[in-house]
């Protein structure tokens, strides 16, 4: 648990640091991997607050990236 939550917030970063750098298509990749840990987090410990928090910021970071590629029928 501890390890897929560490990993996940890695994720969250290298897509934060990608999305600065302009390279908005890594960090899309990077945010799916954070949502992706994330969903797995929160269906495995539904009763805690962190993990749906982090998936609620997780799809939160996705519709961003998604919205500044133009992607728009994919939110």
């Amino acid at each position: 648990m501890e390890f897929k939550n560490g990993l996940a917030i890695s994720y969250q970063f290298l897509g934060i640091t990608h999305t600065s750098l302009g390279n908005l298509d890594q960090a899309l990749t990077f945010y799916e991997n954070y949502n992706s840990l994330a969903k797995e987090l929160y269906a495995a410990y539904p009763q805690n607050v962190e993990f749906k928090k982090l998936l609620a910021i997780s799809y939160q970071f996705l519709g961003k990236t998604h919205t500044s590629l133009g992607n728009l029928t994919r939110l």
